[in-house]
């Protein structure tokens, strides 16, 4: 836990004077530089207050099966560099922001975006592993191309946007031919009382949340 703001490095920023490693329960209570890489790997990392990049383009990996980061308290974290989710938990929970470089999404990690994430970069997300997914109730920006080349779950009941193009199951859509795969991207519920049945990632358009005439269930899009 945080003693006071400082240096993510400084020991003297930490309670015990020792800096957090990556299987540690960490939780930031105070406004931090980081001023290191930060990797996590089964410990649990909870920022409740500003996390900010030095300057330097620092990186995020969380690449070990339990690995978890809450970004909480209406706080807004930065990474300069690239960021990589592998079979890992991110939480980005109401009010609160998390803002990346290029971001690659592995293997089951598990995404819940109720605030704000931003990614600097293009995102490629191979989430093809049991128990991952791609949750949104708040606002994802997209500063690049949005490439998805697993399988998995995107659901939302917010808004993705993306500045470059969209590809799902390695089809390419430019918002004129068609859906970005020969699936689409559609509702994996019962597209009888859902309006429209399916949507697609295209590059400049935001994609609009589903209507369910007779559930209050979220939306959901399947590749």
């Amino acid at each position: 836990t945080t003693l006071t703001s400082g240096n993510w490095s400084s020991s003297s920023t930490w309670a015990g004077g020792v800096v957090p490693g990556p299987n540690d329960i960490v939780t930031v209570n105070h406004a931090i530089i980081l001023d290191v890489n930060l990797t996590i790997g089964t410990g649990e990392y909870t920022f409740n207050s500003n996390v900010t990049d030095d300057g330097s383009g620092r990186q995020l990996t969380a690449m070990t099966s339990g690995g978890v980061l809450i970004i909480a308290n209406n706080s807004t974290t930065t990474f300069g560099g690239e960021a990589f989710l592998d079979n890992s938990v991110l939480t980005v929970t109401n009010g609160s922001t998390l803002i990346t470089g290029t971001l690659t999404i592995d293997n089951g990690t598990s995404i819940t975006i109720n605030g704000t994430l931003e990614v600097n970069g293009n995102v490629t997300d191979n989430n093809n592993g049991k128990g991952g997914g791609f949750d949104v109730a708040g606002y994802v920006q997209i500063n690049g191309n949005y490439n998805a080349t697993g399988s998995g779950v995107f659901q939302t009941t917010g808004t993705i946007t993306t500045t470059g193009s969209s590809t799902v199951g390695d089809s390419k859509n430019n918002c004129t031919t068609g859906p970005c795969s020969s699936g689409s991207i559609s509702c994996e519920n019962n597209t009888s009382s859902i309006s429209p049945s399916n949507q697609s990632l295209c590059a400049d358009q935001s994609v609009a949340p589903l209507i369910f005439s007779s559930n209050s269930a979220i939306s959901s899009y399947q590749w």
